[in-house]
């Protein structure tokens, strides 16, 4: 019997954003005012001041748990340490609760890419985790998503976007907003509210999205040479040769692929299955009735039809001739 089959699920909610864009203040009003006994911590600053560490434990009264993993990225030198800090948060609210973890919150560097993060996570085999990706939207844009390749990367990969920073920006980041959505179109977003409630609107899990922007720039020029691009299944595709090619996008694609979502229908198969990507990490399929025609989202960089088109085996998805802003749909269950 699998020892984690009768363990609870912990929640981990992954907090990225690029450097400055508000990390650490949305983290800090999600927890204010709220009981924390059972909500861990996890800080990852690239140096060991443990700057952002005081700021959390300030607004928590030091009531939650806190471990700080400084002088080193997740996604490298720190990885070994997050297993550690995760057994050992968990194991600290059962001993002083007796209940299990309610979250476990990873604020992440702001240089860290989310799907490398993932892997790590992925790791974690001892303990039963459900990752939740979120990341800031600064409203005053002050990072350029065509210049600096993490921010783009860590909208594309996040489930839900929250707004940070409105208070700063002369348009409440109407703008920032649009921008992310013309980045990721298939995560939930929050650009409602206080800080607070956008902040507990976008760490539940199963998080629903509030009213989507509306583009009102220059789509050409908005996110440099990221693209979410919808390709569609042939009909005669089989299971394996899906998977074979999901396999291969995720073996060639290394950092230009951002975020996978979409539905896999096989030839003859009784069900289709959601499948679903960080990166090139990928989660288990989950199986879901049929669908009568399977389709990908993929968002990444520099994603051109003769490169999805050398994929084998060849012609198991295709990019179809775009209608104006097709690479911006997304079908609704995208978002079960």
């Amino acid at each position: 019997m699998n020892g984690n089959a009768a363990r609870p699920v912990v929640d981990v909610v992954l907090v990225t954003g690029f450097l400055g864009t508000g990390k650490t203040s949305l983290i800090r009003a999600f927890l204010e005012g709220r009981d924390t006994a059972r909500i861990g911590i996890i800080v990852n600053e690239a140096g060991d001041t443990g700057f952002d560490g005081i700021q959390i434990a300030e607004a928590t009264g030091e009531r939650s748990a806190i471990r700080m993993l400084g002088n080193g990225c997740l996604c490298c030198d720190a990885a070994d340490d997050l297993g550690e800090s995760l057994r050992d948060l968990v194991a600290r609210h059962v001993e002083t609760t007796g209940s299990p973890s309610e979250c476990i919150i990873v604020e992440a560097s702001g240089l860290a890419r989310p799907g490398k993060l993932l892997r790590q996570f992925q790791a974690i085999s001892d303990i039963p985790l459900r990752v939740h990706v979120v990341a800031t939207v600064d409203a005053t844009l002050a990072a350029d998503p065509g210049r600096h390749g993490e921010v783009a990367a860590q909208w594309a990969a996040a489930s839900s976007l929250v707004l940070t920073r409105a208070d700063l920006s002369d348009d409440g980041g109407r703008a920032a907003l649009a921008q992310a959505w013309s980045v990721n179109p298939l995560a939930a977003y929050f650009g409602e509210g206080t800080p607070a409630d956008r902040a507990v609107a976008a760490f539940a899990p199963g998080a629903v999205p509030g009213a989507r922007p509306l583009p009102d720039f220059d789509e050409g020029e908005a996110h440099g040479k990221v693209r979410a691009v919808t390709l569609r299944q042939s009909g005669g595709a089989s299971w394996d040769e899906c998977a074979e090619w999901l396999d291969n996008l995720a073996g060639i694609g290394d950092e230009r692929v951002l975020r996978v979502k979409g539905v896999v229908s096989p030839y003859r198969a009784g069900h289709s299955w959601l499948v679903q990507a960080v990166g090139t990490t990928f989660a288990l399929p989950r199986a879901i009735a049929r669908e009568p025609e399977g389709h990908l989202v993929v968002i990444g960089e520099d994603l051109t039809p003769k490169w999805f088109a050398a994929i084998e085996p060849l012609g198991a998805f295709i990019q179809p001739d775009p209608a104006p802003h097709d690479e911006h749909r997304h079908e609704s269950h995208l978002h079960d």
